[in-house]
């Protein structure tokens, strides 16, 4: 057709022959290119003086031009003929553009005038519209295509409907948006035997019937017109047609409009109403939302529509009230009219939210193999490029979500409809490839360092397995022998190795020097607390060893105290985010003066006594201030930590027998005997899964011949401190006197005055027990407190 002058004399017969140059279907790399479709350059350009109408497009992501005619040419380029542009100027009422936006005929919007009309409807995107289409050009791909189709305008005037009664409703819809000749046509009442034919026809895919109470071209405009709500044209939900209601609404809008018999706003007199009616009236189940097939509760209906079938009603009961002659059959013809006419109507529903259902999972399923071929595409891409398998497996969540951006900026399902992608062309994988190879590169690094970080804690295991156990308890946080050299530099991906050889001689380099970060680490830390100590101590005496030497933590909540280096050490190991800062550890004043006191209780010099002297003593405390129903028997540990509850202390020392035999009770409860956190100190088969005290004095037993009596704790095993760790049972000191009971040889249990004289009468018959014979003293009770102690 190109180069021949068009065949008409005037506009109408223009217009018609403008039809047949219409683009069948674009191809594929025009349709990705939406930035010419979305311009103006799109279209052959009037240059008139008169007011133009504009040609309406359809409003796909994509700007796709859609066809009026269901044989398309799929590879078929819009090109409107040189002789055809240049005869425009002649034909004044033709108006041509791209910007006209659908009209809306809800008739309660606001209208903007545009030409000789007045239309507004903004150009969001109709997820079913776009699927419709698409399965309407596949059914037609092995048909028969024809480029020119000006003999379908000379055919007579029946048969040119006939034509327009096979099309499909898409095409009509489509059709009737070209031009104002079509829209008047199609919109006209004998154009409705048109639309009906239509939809009764229409197949690949098939549309829901128009029902008879409903214009044809305004059921298409429901089904595939703005998904923008009818009510108030909100742009920030994307609203699906409601067949009930015959419009789209809001969740907003669908909840001010419509009504249901539960509303807690409804009065109970309009409850009893609707109880009267609910069965004729017509109701809906989409709530405003995406269709769903789990809504099964057709409850909600129009306000408008209840209140005229209650007129009616009232209407008619009222006449019977009267005792109006024929009244009961006239209501009752009238309930049988309105039940079968909802009954009709809720089927029609149904399977009106059917067919958007399935047409919603067939392009949704269609999207996501089209998804999953460019996910291979891609893949295959990067392994050109050189990536490994493992790291682009490793990656597949990130090229998703890089891949759905790209593709479409929008999201590929909105609000449970579908879009379509772009296709990966060479071109589109230049330009997109930096984000793909950038999500694959770091995953790379991720498994690079993953790998060292593994090799690089295998050698850190061997070393330790050469080192004494208890110096396990001790050794600095990973991520202190991580920063050293040659680990540093190991663990950082970026630096490369020709091989693993070279990678393995590194961490042997690093292996050697363990020994000594471990050493430096210590004696930095002892530095920094020997810095704190300010109390008195003789030259050969390290000043962090003391008994006074007392540490606080102020990055914990509660400023937890530490007794000597060994305790900050364990702290600062089973606490890596405070090895950053050494100034938050910090000297405690409160904790050395409580230490000072118990030490003047003992009668020891400050300056001379260890941490390790204390422990070995064993002493038991108990803190006067505390009530009397809540003293408890405390070492001089627990005793530190114990002065952060008061202000003021106030300490006395229990007796050493009563202490002994606190200690044996305490053993015999104490929970960390049952705690997996003990180990041999004479091989490290305990270094990657510590054990109970039991199972750890049984290995000792079996491999090294130590008997459980004779295995010394701290010496043959130990128990692996923590910061943090389970705390004894404490043995509460009652306010009364405790005896021992002297013929109960094993036992550790202790009487008060009353309960000796019973256990002696009862169980050994003795009425008048002597003391030093039947039982002995090992606590006479508090004396006068020299601590007023606060009633509890």
């Amino acid at each position: 057709m190109e180069g021949q002058q068009p065949p008409f004399t005037s506009p109408e017969e223009c217009t018609w022959w403008f039809l047949a140059c219409l683009p069948y279907c674009p191809s594929k790399d025009d349709i990705a290119h939406e930035a010419h479709y979305l311009s103006d350059i799109a279209l052959p350009y009037y240059d008139g003086d008169d007011e133009v109408e504009e040609f309406i497009l359809d409003d796909s992501c994509f700007g796709k031009i859609q066809t009026i005619i269901r044989n398309r040419d799929p590879k078929a380029i819009f090109n409107t003929p040189p002789a055809f542009c240049c005869h425009l100027n002649a034909a004044s009422d033709i108006r041509l553009s791209s910007q006209l936006p659908f009209p809306s005929e809800t008739g309660t919007l606001d209208f903007c005038s545009v030409g000789w009309y007045a239309y507004e409807e903004k150009p969001e995107i109709n997820f079913t519209r776009i699927n419709v289409r698409q399965q309407a050009q596949e059914s037609v791909q092995n048909h028969m295509k024809y480029k020119d189709l000006s003999a379908l305008f000379q055919l007579p005037h029946e048969l040119f409907l006939q034509t327009l009664s096979d099309l499909h409703p898409i095409d009509l819809h489509a059709l009737r948006r070209v031009n104002r000749e079509f829209r008047s046509f199609l919109s006209s009442p004998p154009s409705n035997t048109i639309w009906r034919r239509s939809f009764a026809s229409s197949a690949n895919p098939s549309t829901p019937l128009c029902p008879v109470d409903v214009n044809g071209w305004e059921w298409a405009r429901l089904l595939f017109g703005s998904p923008l709500c009818d009510n108030c044209q909100c742009t920030h939900d994307y609203v699906n047609p409601d067949a009930a209601i015959r419009m789209r609404l809001c969740s907003w809008c669908f909840s001010y409009r419509l009504m249901h018999v539960d509303d807690e706003d409804v009065p109970i007199q309009v409850v009893e109403q609707i109880g009267l009616v609910h069965d004729l009236i017509c109701r809906t189940f989409c709530q405003g939302r995406p269709i769903n097939p789990s809504y099964t509760d057709p409850d909600h209906f129009i306000k408008a529509d209840f209140d005229d079938v209650l007129q009616q009603y009232t209407r008619l009961q009222d006449n019977i009230d009267k005792r109006v002659d024929g009244a009961v059959v006239e209501l009752e013809r009238y309930k049988t009219f309105r039940r079968a006419y909802v009954e009709t109507q809720l089927k029609h529903v149904r399977e009106c939210n059917n067919w958007l259902i399935e047409i919603d999972r067939y392009y949704r399923s269609k999207i996501q193999r089209r998804f999953d071929y460019q996910l291979t595409l891609i893949r295959k891409h990067l392994r050109q490029d050189g990536f490994k398998d493992i790291d682009i497996a490793h990656a597949d969540h990130q090229l998703r979500n890089h891949l759905s951006q790209e593709c479409d900026p929008q999201n590929s399902y909105h609000h449970g409809n579908t879009t379509r992608f772009t296709t990966l062309t060479r071109s589109n994988w230049r330009k997109t490839r930096h984000g793909f190879c950038e999500a694959v590169e770091h995953c790379a690094r991720l498994r690079i360092q993953e790998e060292r970080k593994r090799l690089v804690e295998r050698t850190i295991q061997e070393f330790k397995k050469t080192t004494t156990p208890i110096s396990w308890c001790y050794w600095p946080p990973r991520h202190v022998l991580h920063g050293k050299q040659p680990f540093s530099n190991i663990l950082n991906p970026d630096i490369k190795y020709r091989n693993n050889s070279r990678l393995e001689a590194a961490c042997e380099r690093g292996k050697a020097l363990l020994q000594s970060f471990i050493d430096e680490w210590l004696s930095d830390v002892k530095r920094y607390l020997q810095s704190f100590c300010e109390v008195d101590f003789f030259p050969d005496t390290d000043p962090v060893d003391l008994a006074v030497s007392v540490f606080q933590c102020l990055f914990c909540s509660r400023g937890h105290q530490f007794v000597g280096w060994e305790d900050v050490v364990i702290h600062l190991r089973d606490h890596p985010s405070h090895q950053s800062d050494y100034s938050r550890i910090s000297f405690s004043y409160p904790g050395c003066n409580t230490v000072c006191t118990l030490l003047r209780l003992l009668n020891l010099d400050s300056s001379l006594t260890l941490a390790v002297d204390m422990d070995e003593r064993d002493d038991r405390f108990v803190c006067l201030v505390c009530g009397i129903s809540s003293r408890y028997a405390l070492n001089w540990r627990e005793a530190v930590k114990h002065q952060q509850i008061h202000e003021e202390q106030s300490w006395q020392v229990l007796p050493p027998r009563l202490a002994v035999i606190i200690e044996n009770i305490e053993a015999s409860l104490d929970p960390r005997y049952t705690e997996e956190a003990w180990s041999c100190n004479h091989c490290p088969i305990h270094l990657d899964a510590l054990a109970s005290r039991r199972s750890v004095l049984k290995h000792v037993d079996h491999e090294h011949g130590i008997r459980q009596g004779e295995a010394q704790e701290n010496s043959d095993f130990f128990y692996m401190s923590r910061s943090g760790s389970v705390s004894r049972n404490l043995f509460k000191i009652p306010k009364q006197a405790l005896h021992q009971c002297l013929h109960c040889i094993f036992s550790l249990k202790l009487w008060s005055t009353i309960s000796m004289k019973q256990h002696q009468s009862g169980k050994h018959n003795i009425n008048s027990p002597i003391a030093g014979i039947d039982y002995s003293c090992v606590w006479e009770g508090f004396s006068e407190d020299p601590f007023p102690v606060p009633n509890d």
